[in-house]
């Protein structure tokens, strides 16, 4: 059963892995690209009203 394990290419899994980590930065820098987004447009908004 462990050499079952061991044909798979540890190199592809490793690879696997890191794009799957690659994927999910991108997402999280997007996420706060918009948030910082919303955010300074929000303040905008309370500059102009004088809040």
């Amino acid at each position: 059963e462990a050499e079952e394990r061991q044909s798979e290419d540890p190199a592809r899994v490793v690879r696997g892995k890191l794009a799957y980590a690659h994927r999910q930065a991108n997402v999280f820098k997007r996420l706060a690209v918009v948030a910082e987004e919303k955010y300074a447009a929000v303040q905008l908004k309370k500059i102009k009203m004088g809040i």
